[in-house]
């Protein structure tokens, strides 16, 4: 019998925590897939001497024009289209009946429920295949599941709403540029995308916000949706799309503000990459996440697929700024591991931490994390505490010269997470919050943004901020690695541009009661510690 199929390697995923398989998928249901194809060449990894443009980018990594014809000529004979490719990345967008898609890839379709997300469509426990004509052109095919695998619960203040600038309502836009020492500037001509899954940006909020401190020139928030429209109705989820724009705005006011409105799903995390890389902003802020190593969440492909167009990123000078997450070692896993999450695990990224103030002195974020959140609901915090620690799915990268002992046996030499630190607990950040009341209504009111979801932000604004000041010749390159390069005095530019955070750790309770301290230097809890924004402008000036 000749071989039709060919199982993907890389492509098993487990069932969802809780997932009840409830019915068939509609054999006429249109499914949007994201087939990622060999690319012309692999990536290099680590250092490089010099940033990318486009074109090279190009060059190198999106496929041939005869691939992309072999692989259309198979799916025709499924029955499956061919809507678009992208210019600079090997992603083929696909779509086609679900019946043709279970023909074509043999995924195990239906709908299954769990709670907190409802009815999705779903794959079977197990690998797919790809038909065998497929073999060598195409790596992975993404979309085949939709259930939700970024998440981000918004860590609120329990304090009452207050006005901007008392100590409920966080720090405002000033207090913050001050405490880092941002370069002066409001980031004119510079791009910053923020990545949301979800919720929506509501504009008239951002308008008040800007009015309430005197934020000049008005921001201007540009909107992209890549298969997930915009959906005012999503209450949670709006909390951190808006809490992010308007720490972003509040600091680069003249900044090209653009939101990337894709699905919480693998296929979307790499749609949404796709149109930045595209786009090519100077800084990319993703306060999104969940654990590197649950296979509930990724597949070995779908990491694959989604590193490798973050590297593309990096190589092209942008600095995909990522939440650690708000866990500390849990990561919301609640198994009684030590675990980092990804994207923020990636090499490709600035992994951002957490810190709080305490007698005005800032120390690892750490609320008794650990604990599970009600978004919305007044009167709690939650707990939380900063992800970070040493990844056991990413090898240490060439120019993370650090020394970290991991707690995880299988993640000795691994990526360490995070890179740097902001603000990410009390007081936190001050943020205009549309929340539902006790009597029904929906209503505007100041509370402060928290969680390395509010820290990762502030440091999307500041590169961009930095950025603006820098020679021609030394803008756009991607921070993560230059901060581990040697500086004066036999020190490193992390360290010469970073404020260290010597206090406090991020173990996750009740179990498993271990993780990682900040010391003096590099540490996994706060990386190279808080910004010097002057500095680090004089410095990216004179480095090499």
């Amino acid at each position: 019998m000749a071989i039709t199929h060919v199982i993907v390697p890389g492509s098993f995923r487990a069932i969802a925590a809780g997932a009840t398989r409830v019915a068939n998928v509609d054999p006429e249901r249109r499914m949007a897939l994201v087939l990622d194809l060999f690319p012309t060449a692999e990536l290099p990894e680590g250092h490089i001497d010099a940033t990318w443009d486009l074109d090279k980018l190009k060059a190198a990594y999106a496929p041939t024009a005869a691939s992309i014809t072999r692989v259309k000529d198979v799916l025709q004979q499924y029955g499956l289209e061919v809507e678009g490719a992208s210019d600079y990345t090997p992603s083929l967008y696909v779509a086609g009946r679900a019946a043709d898609v279970e023909r074509a890839f043999r995924p195990g379709l239906s709908i299954y429920r769990e709670p907190g997300q409802g009815a999705y469509v779903g794959r079977r426990e197990g690998p797919y295949s790809l038909p065998s004509e497929l073999q060598g052109l195409v790596c992975g095919v993404h979309g085949l599941d939709e259930r939700r695998v970024l998440r981000r619960n918004p860590r609120m203040h329990d304090n009452a709403p207050g006005a901007p600038g008392a100590a409920s309502a966080g720090l405002s836009p000033t207090q913050l540029a001050s405490r880092y020492k941002f370069p002066a500037g409001d980031g004119k001509d510079q791009r910053i995308a923020i990545a949301e899954f979800g919720g929506t940006v509501f504009k008239d909020d951002l308008a008040r916000y800007a009015q309430q401190f005197n934020l000049t020139p008005l921001p201007q928030v540009a909107i992209r949706t890549l298969g997930q429209a915009q959906d005012p109705t999503d209450l949670d989820t709006s909390v951190e799309v808006n809490m992010d724009v308007q720490i972003v705005a509040g600091l680069c006011p003249a900044a090209q503000i653009t939101v990337y409105f894709a699905k919480f799903t693998q296929a979307g995390f790499i749609r949404m990459i796709d149109a930045v890389v595209a786009d090519r902003p100077v800084a990319l802020s993703v306060s999104y996440g969940a654990c590197e190593d649950d296979p509930r969440n990724w597949s070995k492909t779908a990491l694959a697929a989604i590193n490798q167009r973050l590297n593309a990123a990096r190589l092209i000078g942008i600095t995909v700024c990522v939440s650690t997450g708000d866990d500390g070692t849990g990561c919301d896993m609640f198994d009684g591991g030590v675990h980092v999450e990804f994207p923020s695990s990636s090499p490709n990224v600035l992994a951002v931490g957490g810190t709080k103030l305490e007698n005005n002195v800032e120390v690892t974020w750490w609320d008794a994390p650990g604990t599970r959140f009600e978004p919305n609901v007044q009167g709690q915090t939650g707990g939380g505490s900063t992800g970070g620690g040493v990844s056991d799915r990413f090898p240490r990268p060439d120019w993370q010269t650090v020394q970290v002992r991991s707690l995880n046996p299988t993640s000795l030499n691994g990526r360490v997470v995070p890179d740097v630190a902001a603000l990410a607990g009390s007081p936190g950040s001050a943020c205009l919050m549309r929340l539902p009341q006790p009597d029904g209504s929906i209503v505007s009111q100041w509370q402060p943004g928290m969680g390395t979801s509010a820290a990762t932000p502030i440091w999307a604004a500041l590169i961009a901020r930095t950025n603006a000041k820098l020679p021609d010749s030394k803008k756009q390159r991607f921070l993560g690695s230059l901060l581990y390069q040697s500086w004066q005095d036999a020190t490193t530019v992390g360290a010469a541009t970073c404020v260290g955070v010597t206090s406090g750790g991020n173990a996750s309770q009740p179990d498993p009661g271990i993780g990682y301290e900040a010391a003096a230097g590099f540490n996994a809890v706060t990386g190279w510690g808080t910004p010097n924004g002057e500095k680090l402008l004089s410095v990216l000036s004179e480095l090499p």
